[in-house]
């Protein structure tokens, strides 16, 4: 027997087919497996080569952080993005030590070298609030997508900083809750039930809104977004810097979701930024 003309039987329709079988069998099941799998990243062990900088820990009080920094001078803190790892803001530091920071990078709780299999928006933001106390008093800070929304958290809290690079940083965690339920093959009508699951974990997701945290940020921030991003959409960039009290934003046609962090424009304009200095392409 054939296949339909247009279904393609690889892994991931069968992965698909048997979640939409267990999800018609036990609903509850298959929204608690997900609201589980969308808390657990896949961790990314990437290289160790300098100039990461010298390995320390920091206690986040749940799980232990591998950290390294380098340098001298005011504080600069890096944080990378879900299912990274520290090694991705490489491109970041000598840049940075050159123009006179200390600079500090660090595995998120269930990433890279640190401990921990959990990873919701609460716990990041936490691991970076332990981070910058641990190295206070910090000038700076440079944050990729959930890390991003992870350092904002943390800023509206008790971490303060003059200023804040956030790359493609994310809104609603419910957009992506969406999209990953559908990534798996969940049916629409149980995400709701994901959600709520993640809501008795996490507490109020709207609290954790970029819309809702941005007005709250007294650090000026430059917000780098691709227009075509395909992991967080350019509208969510567009809100954060149009929510935020002082915000610029820096489109950058091309780069995708990653690429901004390995772009020497991009650099450049994120070093220069925190300096002090206007940042290049930036738009009011």
């Amino acid at each position: 027997m054939r296949p339909a003309a247009g279904l393609r039987f690889n892994s991931t329709n069968v992965r698909n087919l048997a979640f939409r079988a267990w999800a018609a069998l036990a609903p509850a099941r298959a929204e608690a497996k997900v609201a589980d799998l969308f808390a657990r990243p896949l961790r990314a062990r990437g290289p160790r080569s300098a100039p990461l900088g010298q390995p320390f820990r920091v206690d986040s009080g749940v799980e232990r952080l591998a950290a390294w920094d380098i340098g001298e001078g005011p504080t600069v803190l890096l944080v990378h993005g879900w299912n990274g790892h520290a090694g991705q803001m490489r491109a970041f530091v000598a840049p940075l030590v050159a123009a006179g920071f200390h600079v500090v990078s660090f595995d998120h709780p269930g990433h890279g070298a640190s401990t921990g299999e959990r990873a919701t928006l609460p716990i990041l933001a936490e691991a970076v609030r332990a981070v910058a106390w641990r190295v206070r008093p910090v000038h700076g800070i440079i944050a990729h997508s959930l890390g991003a929304a992870a350092a904002a958290l943390a800023l509206a809290r008790d971490v303060h900083a003059e200023r804040a690079v956030m790359i493609a940083p994310p809104l609603e965690v419910t957009h992506f809750v969406r999209q990953f339920s559908a990534s798996l093959g969940l049916p629409e009508r149980l995400v709701p039930g994901v959600i709520a699951r993640l809501r008795d974990e996490v507490g109020d997701l709207d609290a954790m809104d970029g819309r809702r945290v941005a007005p709250t940020l007294k650090a000026s921030l430059l917000v780098v977004h691709d227009p075509d991003d395909r992991e967080v959409p350019f509208a969510h960039g567009q809100a954060v810097a149009g929510a935020a009290p002082d915000a610029r934003l820096l489109a950058v046609p091309g780069l995708g979701h990653r690429g901004p962090l390995r772009d020497p424009e991009v650099v450049e304009a994120a070093v220069s930024f925190l300096v002090g200095r206007d940042a290049a392409r930036a738009a009011a």
